[in-house]
């Protein structure tokens, strides 16, 4: 799978402060870190499965785990959004994995 394409860019928006962070109303302990995450040269129907490694993080609808297809990114960036405990430092909670059409794993981040 990996010859079939050039590479895939990314790019983690925690790490070059490109997040921001807001008061959750619906969740009163939490704020929401929304982050843009860019992918490109993604394989024709690849899937990006994003995992919340730190605890009590977690996705706006309580999992730690989500899987995004091409069709969930907009001019090849992901919005991911999370919600951090209040009092919690915001910074790198997730990791990327990247698998092609057949669900062979191509990369991770």
């Amino acid at each position: 799978a990996v010859a079939a394409f050039n590479s895939i860019s990314f790019s983690d928006a925690l790490q070059n402060e490109l997040s921001n962070t807001s008061l959750s109303p619906d969740f009163p302990n939490h704020y929401i870190v929304s982050t843009p995450t860019v992918l490109t040269h993604l394989p024709p129907g690849a899937s990006i499965r994003v995992t919340i490694f730190r605890g009590g993080v977690m996705f706006l609808d309580g999992r730690t785990v989500k899987t995004f297809t091409a069709s969930d990114l907009v001019n090849d960036i992901l919005r991911l959004k999370f919600l951090f405990p209040k009092g919690m430092p915001g910074g790198y909670c997730h990791y990327v994995e990247i698998f092609d059409s057949a669900g062979n794993f191509v990369g991770s981040r």
